[in-house]
């Protein structure tokens, strides 16, 4: 989905790749890696870091690919002690 789609087709997943354009980055990357298909349940798979957290994680990382805005929700975070944990030991992980 190309920029213009994505404001018109999903206004909060734009401004959040906006005022987080590391993710977006993040997600480019992801997306150029041969081995990217979108029906993958490892999603943000990778040796290190965020990328091993979210292979590790997969409904985690299907949840927050779904609705990048739950990285924020105190709720979410609380639900989820491992992610908790990692963002805790990991603060810029969100940003």
């Amino acid at each position: 989905m190309n920029d213009s789609n994505l404001r018109r087709e999903e206004p909060e997943i734009a401004e959040f790749l906006r005022t987080n354009p590391e993710v977006r980055s993040y997600l480019d990357s992801y997306a150029s890696r041969s081995s990217y298909r979108d029906d993958r349940d490892e999603d943000f798979s990778g040796s290190s870091g965020l990328d091993s957290f979210m292979a590790n994680h997969p409904n985690i990382a299907r949840q927050l690919r779904d609705n990048p805005s739950l990285i924020n929700d105190p709720q979410f975070i609380k639900n989820h002690p491992n992610l908790h944990d990692y963002l805790r030991n990991h603060p810029d992980a969100r940003y």
